[in-house]
């Protein structure tokens, strides 16, 4: 049969049936390795697609099972999976993964993250107010191509969703302007 012709299938798909043969690839793998290939057996696409990377270790009381950790690629994706652990915890629970936590850490090295990935070309909703200088909080504002930007990642999510999503985008890129103005000794930003 010509490859070509074969039905397409998810990088979950073949690695959920990779992981399910237990009696050649899961014996090879190390823990980590195994730790990850069943943490993208257990979720979506949406965590699959975040996931910077996994790695397990060891626990606060060697009675415990160990801690899995987590590397997402955006600020908003640590928020949102920090508030679904309980969810991770049992679906990982339900594969064979016993852990005792499960902490989520952001990549130093996520520059394009999932908002680089749709086009920037989109106009501005018009629930996308400018991020204010909030009473005390002295942070930058961002510039309109910056909001832009923002509004564009947030394009698709759900109407109720998108607003808080958007703020936290860009109280984040806010942040991250004002420790890199710092980082290079401009007060004044």
């Amino acid at each position: 049969m010509n490859f070509r012709e074969r039905t397409p299938a998810t990088v979950g798909e073949l690695m959920g049936s990779l992981v399910a043969d237990t009696d050649g690839m899961q014996r090879k793998m190390n823990a980590n390795q195994r730790a990850a290939a069943l943490w993208g057996q257990a979720n979506g696409d949406v965590e699959r697609a975040h996931t910077m990377g996994v790695y397990l270790r060891e626990p606060p009381n060697e009675a415990l099972p160990p801690v899995l950790g987590v590397y997402v690629d955006s600020h908003a994706r640590l928020s949102d999976f920090n508030a679904n652990k309980e969810l991770y915890l049992a679906r990982l629970s339900a594969v064979g993964l016993e852990v005792s936590g499960i902490e989520f850490k952001l990549n130093r090295r996520a520059g394009a993250g999932a908002g680089g990935r749709r086009g920037l070309g989109t106009d501005l909703p018009a629930a996308a107010k400018p991020a204010r200088d909030s009473v005390g909080d002295g942070l930058p504002p961002l510039s309109p191509e910056e909001l832009k930007a923002c509004a564009a990642s947030c394009a698709d999510l759900p109407d109720g969703l998108r607003h808080r999503a958007l703020r936290a985008m860009e109280l984040s890129l806010r942040r991250e302007k004002a420790e890199a103005s710092r980082a290079s000794g401009n007060v004044d930003s």
